[in-house]
C-alpha cells in the first residue's frame, strides 16, 4: 500500500473492535447456554488464533489482511473473556459487613436471608 502506517493502524482497530464486540456476546453464551462452561471457549479461541496467525503468512492483499485480524481480534476477545471470568471465578470475595467486620461474601448473603 502507498500509506503503511495507515494500513497498520487500519488492522489494529479492526482487531481491536472485533476483539471488542466478541466479548459480550462470548460471555452472555458461556454464562447463559452453557451454565458457566469456560473450557470449550477457551478451545476454540486457541484454534482460531492458531488459524488466524497460520493465515497471517499467507496474505498476499490488504483485505486478506482485514480478515485474518478481525479473526484474530475476535479470538482474541473470546480468550481474555474466559481468561478474565476464570480470574474473577477463583476469587475469595470479602465484603465488609454493618460491625466494621470482614467476612465472606457467601456469609453476609446467607446472613442476610436469615434476617428476612
Amino acid at each position: 500500500t502507498a500509506n503503511p502506517e495507515a494500513a497498520v493502524a487500519l488492522l489494529a482497530i479492526v482487531g481491536q473492535s472485533a476483539g471488542a464486540l466478541t466479548c459480550y456476546p462470548v460471555g452472555v453464551l458461556s454464562d447463559g447456554y452453557m451454565n458457566g462452561r469456560r473450557k470449550p471457549f477457551v478451545y476454540t479461541a486457541c484454534i482460531l488464533l492458531a488459524i488466524g496467525n497460520i493465515g497471517l503468512l499467507l496474505c498476499k492483499t490488504l483485505p486478506q489482511m482485514i480478515g485474518v485480524c478481525a479473526l484474530l481480534g475476535a479470538a482474541n476477545g473470546m480468550y481474555l473473556t474466559m481468561d478474565t471470568s476464570l480470574a474473577v471465578d477463583t476469587l475469595d470475595i470479602e465484603v465488609e459487613n454493618d460491625d466494621g467486620l470482614m467476612c465472606d461474601i457467601d456469609e453476609e448473603v446467607e446472613g442476610d436471608e436469615n434476617e428476612e
